[in-house]
């Protein structure tokens, strides 16, 4: 066979293997949307039953823009449920007068409104109510919440927003669920999806300037395992017998127990290390910081037929909603024991921390339609009512200064 037929030979068998990969990989993504579609029908207070079409606006929420130090954020965004201005950030209906008192409020998607009207996010219901009060200044509540993010890089969005001469009088953190998820992912404290990301510029480095032949094709061979482990073929065939996990048996995040409470126990520490940095930032910058802990189905002792079908049969990141109770607990509780060593700057009332996981106590209706972290609108509202109760408790908006607990 001469080289020529032989060239031609192997190019043929790579067509046919790379479509017949192509193919599978594409069915397997066909039948992953439609199970998928299948699940979140069966929970029929979605979103769509409270804002028609937003399912298709929150496509904007992953049209990705990279941000400097802080990894992602949004490209801007025109619509009639969701608006995201030339910074990136969800539109706030509100009036704003003169002199209000800015309130910055930081977080993952529950802050940004995934689900919701920019008009029943969690901000936009908190200026609502803090403007019917009219014993309070004005006030201008502007959200920095982004998908996934953790409390880490919401401070150093913090830092890169006074960097550039923004002053907020108050500042929210409302956070605990992407903090949970991170320690699923290995990385306690570290944004999300890190190996991925950091393997973008790695990538990048080492085929652009480092790497000879031989090493480069070693390289690249195991990004095209990795990445094999990644298809909705691979992902289809792991979730075949509905454990939904990524790990053996009773590992559903792939650590053992052990490895689970070392990293619980790092989250839980960095967390409190950006309150002791934030607070001190407060005292510099002029601005109250309020730390929240924020409520999951987890905390909601009564569930509708909906939430228990959610936490019961709902996936998160291909596993199984309970798998993330024991690191959710694990790490609020680990908050609780140590908060008050961490909030010396408590005592002159410029920092506060506080426990929103009883915000649903008191009701069986639906609060989270999908997951186990998202609110729906109703949701929204009871944890603006729930922070605005807190602002008016501790005095920061009508020049008392009743400290802190």
């Amino acid at each position: 066979m001469s080289g020529r037929r032989l060239v031609l030979l192997l190019a043929v068998w790579t067509g046919i293997i790379g479509g017949t990969g192509c193919l599978l990989e594409v069915g397997a993504k066909v039948i992953l949307d439609r199970r998928e579609a299948a699940r979140v029908n069966r929970f029929q207070e979605t979103p769509e039953k409270d804002f028609p079409g937003i399912s298709s606006e929150q496509k904007a929420f992953y049209r990705a823009r990279y941000l400097p130090y802080r990894v992602w954020g949004y490209a801007p965004h025109v619509g009639r449920h969701i608006n995201i201005d030339s910074e990136g950030r969800r539109r706030t209906p509100q009036t704003v007068q003169p002199g209000a008192r800015r309130i910055f409020l930081f977080g993952g998607s529950t802050m940004l409104g995934q689900g919701a009207s920019d008009a029943w996010t969690i901000p936009a219901r908190l200026a609502e109510r803090l403007g019917a009060n009219r014993g309070l200044e004005p006030v201008e509540c502007v959200n920095f919440g982004i998908g996934g993010y953790v409390n880490s890089q919401e401070l150093i969005d913090l830092i890169y927003q006074l960097e550039r001469g923004a002053a907020p009088d108050i500042v929210i953190f409302y956070d605990g669920i992407n903090e949970t998820v991170a320690v699923a992912q290995g990385s306690p404290g570290d944004h999300h999806n890190l190996k991925r990301i950091a393997g973008i510029y790695e990538d990048a480095q080492k085929i652009g300037y480092s790497l000879g032949f031989g090493d480069l094709i070693r390289h690249l061979a195991v990004r095209v395992r990795e990445r094999f482990q990644e298809t909705h073929l691979v992902r289809l065939i792991g979730t075949g017998n509905r454990s939904g996990t990524s790990g053996p048996s009773g590992r559903p995040f792939g650590q053992d127990p052990q490895q689970l409470e070392s990293m619980e126990a790092a989250a839980a520490s960095i967390y409190l290390q950006n309150f002791r940095i934030a607070s001190a930032l407060g005292e510099r910058y002029g601005f109250k910081t309020l730390f929240l802990w924020q409520p999951t189905l987890f905390d909601k002792p009564a569930l509708s037929s909906q939430e228990r079908a959610v936490l019961e049969q709902g996936l998160s990141g291909g596993v199984p909603n309970p798998a993330y109770r024991p690191l959710w607990e694990g790490i609020r509780d680990r908050i609780r024991n140590r908060i008050a060593e961490a909030a010396d700057a408590r005592r002159n009332g410029t920092a506060r921390w506080a426990d929103l996981s009883e915000t649903f106590e008191a009701t069986a209706d639906t609060r989270f339609p999908i997951d186990w972290q998202h609110t729906n609108a109703v949701g929204n509202q009871a944890v603006a009512e729930a922070i605005a109760r807190l602002l008016e408790e501790s005095g920061w908006l009508d020049g008392r200064d009743a400290g802190a607990r």
